[in-house]
């Protein structure tokens, strides 16, 4: 690790804790995307499909925001799985499911944006669906997410 990464995760340390959402959170707030990456089998009758889904969720620590000329041009930097505070987001509207995470948390300059989930989840989700106009059929299908802890 060179000077500039070390005093950038000195700096990166003294905004995020381990245990808890640091208290710089903008405000207060988590925010998820799901992106349906594939489609992996559809049951019509059932009204089930099982899909590959990539979930990303992200907070903001304006405050942690740095100049990368300050640190060598470093835009951002990687860390071990767990080294910060990590949301406990779970979908609530998934029949099963299975997590593959990665092994690293992602934090980037620009206003101070945290990474901690990257979860890549094989998903079996209902959703009412008519394909009487397929290929040119369109579906809405919602997910819910709660905090494991608030369930």
């Amino acid at each position: 690790m060179d000077e500039h990464e070390k005093n950038l995760t000195e700096h990166i340390r003294s905004y995020l804790t381990t245990n808890s959402p640091s208290p710089g959170m903008h405000n207060n707030s988590v925010y998820c995307l799901a992106d349906l990456y594939q489609i992996l089998s559809v049951e019509e009758k059932s009204n089930v499909f099982n899909a590959k889904i990539w979930l990303y969720c992200y907070y903001l620590i304006l405050e942690m925001e740095w100049d990368p000329e300050d640190f060598g041009g470093i835009r951002s930097l990687n860390f071990k799985k767990d080294t910060f505070w990590t949301p406990d987001i779970e979908l609530n509207s998934i029949t099963s499911n299975e997590y593959q995470s990665p092994t690293f948390q992602f934090i980037h300059y620009e206003g101070g944006l945290v990474l901690p989930i990257t979860t890549s989840i094989n998903a079996k989700l209902s959703c009412k669906f008519d394909i009487s106009d397929f290929p040119h059929d369109q579906h809405t299908c919602i997910l819910h997410s709660n905090s494991k802890i608030c369930a």
